[in-house]
């Protein structure tokens, strides 16, 4: 397994049995690049490219996020979130292995953009997720969904919170309301899923942030059932 990463699974990869081996519980991708202790590995076929002497800046993100980096005081992208964002992973399932301090959530963010802003660079009115995060503890979907909040605030998204601790009817009501991204826990997300309270029919894009920790966790049959 990797350390300190996350799996991108997008609705657009046709290729999904063959990027996930269950049975050795190992990423079956194709290495895009490693770059200092970070690596990228895309599914649904590609190219192998080097990661270097990639260009940094904002000019190929979205106009509102590049915007929210300028404003939370960015200057450049990090490797990792440069890599992600590359035309050789446009489209496809990505594992990323990062180190601490890399910049992996705001790395993720950036990689689901193209299926949550589309071609006109925003997002459709809130409705049932079109993006899902699952996280393996309260704490960690708390910082994920205050990184995404301030990188999505202007295109408007709204962000709905699940987590186990926290009031579960609250919960359900914002998720009538409508989110575009729904960020929680694999248990909490389960009981949604079971009362009604959440449909994954709109969703274009998961991630599951420390996926290699929920396994150890024991959160196996949850992410399954999910």
């Amino acid at each position: 397994m990797w350390e300190g990463g996350f799996l991108v699974l997008r609705e657009s990869c046709p290729m999904r049995g063959g990027f996930w081996d269950r049975g050795r519980d190992q990423p079956l991708g194709f290495p895009l690049g490693s770059i200092k202790g970070h690596s990228v590995s895309v599914g649904c076929g590609g190219s192998l490219l080097p990661m270097e002497n990639k260009n940094m800046s904002f000019e190929n993100l979205p106009p509102l996020l590049a915007q929210a980096l300028t404003t939370k005081g960015y200057e450049s992208l990090t490797e990792v979130q440069n890599a992600v964002i590359q035309p050789e992973a446009a489209g496809r399932d990505m594992i990323v292995s990062a180190q601490t301090g890399s910049g992996k959530t705001v790395a993720f963010g950036l990689a689901m953009a193209a299926e949550l802003l589309g071609d006109e660079g925003r997002l459709p009115p809130p409705a049932w997720p079109l993006a899902l995060v699952i996280a393996p503890t309260r704490e960690l979907a708390l910082q994920v969904s205050r990184e995404l909040e301030w990188l999505y605030a202007g295109a408007r998204a709204r962000i709905a919170t699940c987590v186990g601790g926290m009031d579960a009817a609250r919960e359900r009501k914002a998720l009538a309301q409508g989110a575009h991204i729904v960020v929680g826990t694999p248990g909490r997300l389960r009981d949604h899923l079971e009362r009604g309270a959440l449909s994954l029919s709109g969703l274009r894009v998961v991630v599951l942030d420390e996926a290699d920790e929920m396994l150890d966790m024991g959160f196996r049959e949850e992410l399954e059932e999910i």
